[in-house]
């Protein structure tokens, strides 16, 4: 009876052994593939930048009033104009290396600013539409949250937030359109943003 048994145990510890080896074969893999892209990055050459496609802020198309009177929505609006005007570039997602690779080295710096503003454009737009929720100015929230939309944000409660602002207004065929839009973006709390637009739908 002994022999069944030990040739099971062999059998399973082979299986273990070629098992982790090929664990270890692609996470050496992984690596290599990693500082071999790195190496590659460093030497890139810059790129000409000047026909990116930079994001421009329609900023009469929006709820921007220069001569807003209260004091903290103008004090946002005047954070988004000047953020408007510097250069603007959805970059959610990608890592230093592919911004070495894609633009060079020695533009790396310039495309984290870039980065970086837009950014700072989508936080903003989020905080903008939440004063503007919470002084019962939903329509405008709205075409606050659908520019975001438009431009990638990857700010989840942008998404959130015009979910609320759709339900609020009795515009709930709007939330389908919107789930798919964020489907796109593969972001990490898609589920629960999901489940969220979901219930909203339901109510």
């Amino acid at each position: 009876m002994a022999f069944p048994f030990l040739t099971v145990f062999i059998v399973f510890v082979v299986f273990l052994a070629i098992r982790y080896r090929s664990i270890a074969n692609r996470r050496a893999k992984r690596m290599e593939d990693y500082w071999d892209r790195q190496e590659r990055a460093e030497h890139t050459p810059a790129k000409d930048l000047t026909n990116l496609p930079y994001i421009k802020v329609p900023l009469r198309q929006l709820p921007l009033d220069e001569m807003e009177e209260d004091e903290e929505l103008a004090t946002l609006i005047g954070s988004i104009r000047e953020v408007s005007h510097l250069p603007l570039l959805n970059l959610n997602g990608k890592d230093n290396a592919y911004l070495k690779e894609t633009y060079g080295t020695d533009n790396f710096d310039y495309m984290t600013t870039v980065a970086d503003n837009f950014d700072r454009l989508q936080m903003l737009l989020v905080d903008y539409a939440k004063v503007l929720m919470q002084k019962e100015r939903i329509n405008d929230a709205i075409l606050i949250l659908e520019y975001g939309v438009s431009i990638g944000s990857d700010i989840s409660s942008n998404y959130t937030l015009l979910g609320e602002c759709y339900q609020t207004t009795g515009q709930l065929d709007k939330i389908p359109t919107l789930k798919e839009k964020l489907q796109q973006l593969h972001m990490l709390l898609e589920p629960s943003i999901l489940s969220y637009l979901d219930s909203l739908e339901n109510q």
